[in-house]
């Protein structure tokens, strides 16, 4: 089995979703990265400087390890359920896995800042 987890900001209410076959070694990975200012997601390192707080991490979901490409990804689904793919809501906006996403939302793709995806 594997996990969806969300990462939630309290202070800004901004959140992450993420997949992982180990959520404590995940949380761990997340957390250390933060507070020694090495997190490959700059927008999430960003507001953790300007706003220095504890995280939440949670499991959202518990998902079977094979992946439907077909119909999305567990995560997707989380994502679009909690609109984590629009910067005003959360930090997977760089993913490239939420292109679609951003797409029918009229959003620019982070990537080419452009529409057409």
């Amino acid at each position: 089995m594997e996990f969806i987890y969300c990462i939630t900001f309290p202070k800004t209410g901004m959140k992450y979703v993420g997949r992982t076959s180990n959520p404590k070694k995940r949380e761990y990975q997340h957390i250390t990265a933060l507070k020694s200012n090495r997190h490959p997601n700059k927008r999430m390192q960003k507001d953790f400087n300007k706003f220095p707080q504890e995280i939440l991490f949670e499991i959202v979901a518990e998902v079977p390890c094979v992946r439907n490409k077909r119909n999305g990804t567990p995560e997707q689904f989380w994502m679009k359920k909690l609109k984590t793919y629009d910067e005003k809501y959360g930090y997977n906006d760089n993913d490239f896995s939420v292109l679609p996403m951003r797409s029918e939302a009229g959003l620019p793709c982070k990537k080419t800042n452009h529409f057409k995806h």
